[in-house]
């Protein structure tokens, strides 16, 4: 397996995950014809919150654009427990490549010029307290 030793960019976006990919079906209000709705509503807006704090990171390290080779990717996902929750780890719903598919939208043009450079990836999810 490749090493990567090329330069690295880390942050942190505050904010709870949005996961992205679960398709759900509406009706046009004018219409009534169905609907394939691809994303929530705050979708969006996580994507840009990624996509400024990752950019905020390039521009802090001094990398002037976004990187063109191949790419690795480590995520840490932090969800809050609910208080009604005991277990300590969060093996239910949001699905973690779903979260992991805004992240890598939200970084695409910033630090990579395509998700698709990304050859390796690392994620993890995990509870933290209110």
């Amino acid at each position: 397996m490749p090493e990567f030793r090329g330069r690295s960019v880390y942050f942190v976006a505050p904010g709870t995950p949005i996961p992205q990919g679960s398709k759900r079906i509406g009706v046009h209000r004018r219409t009534g014809r169905a609907l394939v709705l691809d994303d929530p509503r705050a979708l969006a807006a996580w994507r840009t919150r990624i996509g400024t704090y990752a950019l905020q990171a390039r521009v802090k390290e001094g990398i002037r654009a976004p990187f063109a080779g191949p790419v690795a990717v480590e995520a840490t996902f932090c969800i809050t427990r609910p208080r009604s929750v005991r277990r300590k780890t969060p093996f239910v719903r949001p699905d973690i490549d779903k979260l992991l598919r805004g992240l890598l939208d939200g970084i695409t043009r910033v630090l990579v010029k395509d998700d698709g450079q990304v050859v390796r990836v690392t994620a993890d999810k995990w509870y933290v307290e209110h």
